[in-house]
């Protein structure tokens, strides 16, 4: 059955007048329950006069298939009925349609209505729009708002998912679920019932009830800013269950102080006890670190919304507001926070805290159907025996920080400055460009590299000819004077290197705007610049042009070369010289349990993980004390030969032998007697953590020759390589292909101690981040568990300071020193089951004045 709108529209007046009309459709009688709304026909709509029935409709179709919604029992429909111009909403024939069919689609969903509609689906952000609601389909979608006694969820539009966004599947799909649950469950808005203007009796009240009911209690905080050493608390917000919460502020608008100096003491007491209960929370290490940094201390920690999502699903999004568009029914609320225009000290009492309290019952809201699926995917020991304990040893980590030497970093600091002006200088007698010439410009490289001329060149030189004009009156004294003549200086003494074969592999960024000048591009053109030497060695006739030309690309490569040291320098002066210090004079990183997607803790300001060897002699041990690294040997690599039964492998570790040493004699046939034995073993381990990654081998050979340039082997001998990898390992190359499969056929993966990843994207991304999944997932579950194990016995005297990759970092008294080492031994090199193997996976262990200057610290 149709829904013919021509009698309401003004069709006449419409500019889509002479085109098809796509009415919108459904069962021709009983009840409907569902109305799908989109924004317009397409091409393949226009045809049939059916909406949805191109390769929309297809995925369309697919989703509620997934959903169990059958496709027959809906109301699909359009805002507007007739397809606009190369299907574009936003031309203006569309927008002047859009109200002209605004009564006929008005109407429709009145007669749907009438029909028994239980819930509307508006797809996409245009069909929101016009059923009302504001813009953002990102922000909105899954959320439930209430039109007319209409429950109504955003969810993206067909088409978006089909365009590549395929990380937006699986939120799409729940979306879909939710309004299938609507149409069988009458929605029921959660009531608020907020206390935001607690007394001292009704708080006493609240934590008796607590008590007695054995409750879980809702958590949430509002605080002046991110960083506990300096931000205040605003208020804490309790909730008993996903309707019912109470506010504990401590300051009023304005940072008035809530609390009377009479009622005070007794209200922090009340708090305290309140803090004594099961806490759930959303960011437990933020809201903790706050807690803890106000004297306040709350040791149960019952549930972490965000942990308990990243532990079932690891690639999406874990921001309150989406998990709630997906477990909860509070229409998004976190906008207006986001939005506000003066600070949280400054707001509305009864606006902020009814937001903090939002925050705190949603999570009531989310657990029940989180933990559900946690169970139903065996997730659930991933959340509980890793994820949550790991909370209180990270906290530590990020509130003890590491111990910064000044003067240490001043000196590195002006080291770095010399170097970087002496590759300067090498870079500008190399080029022999002018001094006017700039090196951390792209414009400048692009006209270095591929004679590229910007526009800020064409501009200046066209500036530059007004002031060679007869009478010209513009000042010749100005720094706008200066600038001109200094880019148009450049433009014209700046020689274009030659490079005759690296024009072939060019670059450009975005959307081919420009020329890239990445590292990636450089090393491209350097790579074809050696091609062409090789090449131009074996020509027969040495003439001047062709001796020219192989001056010219030498010059070339060694630009390449030292350019890439220059940036080096460049990037550690910006980078590792200011660190940002605490109260306490130390640096704290903040480190992440959900920061990655295989269960490795992240790091940031500064990432620790990051800080190169040169950097980390600045981290010193205060008097009396010393840095000591716990480190596992090559333990991605072990935990590879296990899961993939690589016999080779493990033949080599259980005889305690050098696993790099012999993949380089066995890859190149070369022993430790060779004159390049180095450079070609490092090459070999850039091979074999690539290939095990997942790396393309082209990939994999240009990052060798970035990070070992001495290396001159072309392309076809690195694939020899590979092929004799590969023989030589025939069961990491069965492990290898049904990996592949798997995660191809599936899209999921499973490493040895549970955890789960489901992949999205596409098909060579998904092989990547596969191969990569169960080696480097296994490897941070088996760090994170000795990281717990090894916090919770922690002797007197023993800080942790950080986790940096497979290794654990402590600052230890000198006194301490043996008790921390037993407990490493114990905690660290305990047994695990991975695949068929029971496994011991040995740690080294370094001690030294600073983080930069370790030694192997001898057993006694």
């Amino acid at each position: 059955m149709i829904f013919d709108r021509s009698k309401y529209n003004k069709c006449n007046e419409c500019p889509l007048r002479d085109r098809n009309r796509v009415y919108g459709r459904g069962p021709g009688s009983g009840p409907v329950p569902i109305a799908l709304i989109g924004e317009a026909p397409g091409r393949d709509e226009d045809a049939a006069g059916e909406p949805f029935v191109g390769a929309a409709g297809r995925m369309l179709n697919y989703a509620l298939g997934k959903a169990g919604i059958l496709r027959h029992r809906c109301w699909i429909t359009n805002v507007i009925s007739c397809r606009p111009p190369a299907n574009d909403f936003d031309s203006s024939e569309a927008i002047e349609a859009t109200e002209l069919c605004k009564p006929g689609f008005q109407a429709e969903l009145k007669y749907v209505k009438k029909r028994g509609l239980k819930v509307i689906a508006p797809l996409g952000n245009n069909a929101m729009i016009a059923l009302g609601l504001e813009s953002g389909i990102t922000k909105f979608r899954g959320s439930v708002f209430v039109v007319d006694a209409i429950p109504i969820v955003p969810t993206f539009h067909p088409s978006f998912i089909q365009r590549g966004n395929f990380k937006h599947e699986v939120t799409w799909l729940n979306d879909f679920e939710k309004i299938k649950k609507l149409s069988i469950k009458p929605y029921v808005a959660p009531k608020e019932n907020f206390n935001i203007y607690p007394t001292l009796q009704d708080l006493e009240e609240f934590l008796h009830k607590s008590i007695t009911k054995k409750l879980k209690l809702g958590t949430d905080i509002e605080t002046t800013g991110l960083d506990p050493q300096y931000a205040e608390i605003m208020m804490v917000g309790f909730a008993l269950s996903a309707t019912e919460a109470i506010s504990f502020p401590f300051y009023s608008k304005g940072m008035k102080r809530y609390w009377s100096n009479q009622e005070q003491d007794k209200a922090m007491k009340i708090l305290r006890q309140i803090l004594l209960r099961p806490l759930m929370f959303q960011n437990s290490m933020f809201d903790l670190s706050h807690l803890h940094a106000a004297g306040l201390k709350a040791p149960d920690l019952a549930e972490d919304i965000m942990l308990a999502h990243h532990a079932l699903h690891p690639e999406l999004p874990h921001t309150l507001g989406y998990i709630t568009s997906v477990y909860g029914f509070t229409p998004y609320w976190k906008e207006e926070f986001k939005i506000r225009s003066v600070p949280i000290g400054q707001m509305e009492d009864e606006k902020v805290r009814t937001y903090n309290l939002r925050d705190s019952v949603v999570l009531h809201q989310i657990l029940p159907g989180l933990l559900r699926d946690l169970k139903a995917t065996k997730t659930l020991d991933v959340y509980r025996k890793i994820s949550l304990p790991l909370v209180h040893p990270v906290m530590a980590m990020t509130y003890n920080g590491m111990n910064l030497d000044k003067k240490k970093l001043s000196s590195w600091k002006a080291g770095l400055k010399r170097k970087e002006k002496k590759l300067l200088d090498e870079l500008y007698v190399i080029t022999k460009v002018p001094k006017g010439f700039n090196f951390d410009s792209g414009d400048h490289l692009r006209l270095l590299i591929y004679n590229s001329i910007a526009p800020q060149f064409s501009k200046a030189l066209t500036e530059y000819e007004k002031y060679l004009n007869p009478g010209c009156k513009l000042r010749k004294d100005t720094a706008k004077y200066k600038t001109v003549v200094s880019k148009v200086g450049v433009l014209e003494e700046t020689l274009a290197l030659i490079l005759p074969a690296a024009y072939k592999t060019r670059k450009k960024t975005g959307r081919g705007r420009k020329l890239s000048v990445d590292a990636e591009a450089l090393l491209g053109l350097q790579i074809a610049c050696n091609n062409r030497l090789a090449l131009s060695a074996k020509f027969l006739r040495k003439t001047k042009e062709l001796a020219f030309e192989r001056e010219e690309l030498q010059r070339s490569i060694q630009f390449f070369k030292i350019f890439s040291k220059y940036q080096e320098v460049s990037k550690l002066l910006s980078t590792y010289t200011d660190f940002k210090v605490g109260k306490d004079k130390r640096v704290h990183p903040g480190y992440l349990i959900h920061g990655t997607k295989t269960g490795r803790l992240a790091s940031r300001n500064p990432n620790a993980q990051n800080i190169p060897a040169e950097a980390r002699k600045v981290f010193t041990a205060p008097k009396g004390s010393k840095i000591l690294q716990a480190d596992y040997s090559n333990l991605e690599l072990r935990v590879l030969a296990y899961i993939s039964n690589d016999d080779v492998l493990i033949g080599a570790f259980e005889r305690g032998e050098n696993v790099h040493d012999i993949n380089t004699r066995d890859l190149f046939g070369i022993t430790p007697k060779h004159p390049n034995w180095k450079v070609i073993r490092r090459a070999a381990k850039i091979y074999i953590f690539g290939r095990n990654y997942g790396g393309g081998l082209w990939g994999i050979y240009k990052r060798v020759l970035q990070e070992v340039p001495e290396l001159t082997f072309t392309f076809n001998k690195f694939k020899e390589v590979d092929a004799r990898y590969r023989s030589l390992h025939p069961r990491y190359t069965a492990w290898y292909r049904k990996t592949v499969e798997e995660v191809v056929k599936t899209k999921q993966l499973r490493n040895a101690f549970g955890r789960i990843r489901i992949f999205l994207g596409l098909e060579e991304e998904v092989i990547r981040e596969g191969l990569n999944f169960g080696i480097q997932s296994t490897a941070a579950d088996i760090i994170n568990q000795a990281t717990i194990l090894i916090h919770r016995d922690l002797p007197t005297g023993v800080k942790l300071i950080g986790q940096i990759h497979d290794a654990l970092l402590f600052e230890v008294k000198d006194n301490a020193v043996k008790k921390l080492t037993k407990l490493i031994r114990k905690h660290m090199e305990k047994k695990f089951k991975i695949g068929d193997h029971i496994v011991q996976f040995p740690v080294d262990l370094e001690i030294g004045a600073s983080w930069g200057t370790l030694k192997k610290l001898k057993q006694s």
